[in-house]
């Protein structure tokens, strides 16, 4: 599939060593190991952090005709702290991906794409987030996956709400399903049933909801369906890129074959084996491609 990701480029510092991320990047160059052919929509410094995303995007089979050079902005960075494996992020703003600009992108190739993903971190700036408000204008995609991502700070009910609007697969955790509740249907429930009870009367353009539950695998609703797909066992080392290997994982399988509980299955063995492994984007094993 030809798929087009919308968001942050930027480096992870962790232990004062610089880590290529960014959500939208992570999906992006995992389903790239899962076959498919992914390009981004953001924006770089020009600066050395730029060079070297460029780069490393080029190595990870990442098309990036869609990155937007930008003179006097630096490139995007967070600053990461893990305690017991779990990050904890200090976002800096005002670097590039607050300014990705909708005049620098030709429309004309936003027909060649069948899945369009996002989130809301680059929807902090209001340069980025009415970019990405003209891509749905300007685009006919067949399935739009938003995986929210919610970082403290980065994030209003309104960027929630229309993000769900706009999306026909919804992706969050469970910590964000009691944020959601509360801001966008002012419910304390963080039920995920009844969660989703109110995302479909609400929002009926979602056709898919996943909730992942860490430990505890993951559960996919549809109008007719409820599953929970327990977790793959691992030993954890760091949960950095485990969440978006699980979405790009899930959208490989279930737009290749159309099975939810498959899908779910190779989404959670998928993100265990990031969840072992050192880093975001580690090299998947032969049998996972």
């Amino acid at each position: 599939m030809n798929i087009l990701v919308f968001g942050e480029i930027l480096w992870d510092i962790i232990e004062e060593k610089e880590h290529l991320g960014g959500a939208p990047l992570n999906f992006a160059a995992h389903t790239a190991q899962l076959g498919n052919n992914p390009s981004i929509i953001s924006a770089i410094g020009r600066d050395r952090l730029g060079t070297q995303a460029l780069q490393e995007l080029s190595k990870l089979s990442i098309d990036t005709q869609f990155v937007q050079v930008l003179k006097k902005t630096p490139t995007g960075t967070v600053q990461v702290k893990l305690d017991n494996g779990q990050p904890q992020y200090e976002i800096i703003e005002k670097v590039a991906y607050d300014y990705i600009s909708f005049q620098e992108i030709d429309t004309r190739l936003l027909s060649e794409y069948d899945v369009f993903y996002f989130g809301t971190l680059a929807q902090r700036s209001r340069e980025s987030r009415d970019t990405l408000a003209k891509l749905f204008v300007h685009g006919s995609f067949q399935h739009i996956f938003c995986d929210l991502n919610l970082r403290k700070g980065c994030y209003s009910t309104e960027t929630i709400t229309s993000s769900i609007e706009q999306c026909t697969i919804l992706k969050l955790n469970d910590e964000e399903v009691d944020v959601v509740s509360s801001l966008v249907f002012d419910n304390k429930s963080g039920d995920p049933l009844e969660f989703w009870k109110m995302v479909k009367d609400r929002f009926p353009n979602v056709e898919i909801m996943i909730v992942t539950l860490g430990k505890e695998g993951c559960q996919i609703m549809t109008k007719d369906v409820d599953l929970h797909i327990p977790a793959e066992p691992c030993q954890v080392k760091d949960t950095i890129g485990a969440g978006d290997a699980f979405s790009a994982a899930f959208v490989s399988d279930y737009l290749t074959h159309g099975d939810l509980t498959l899908a779910g299955q190779k989404a959670n063995k998928v993100a265990a084996f990031v969840a072992s492994s050192n880093g975001a984007i580690p090299q998947l094993p032969a049998d996972f491609l």
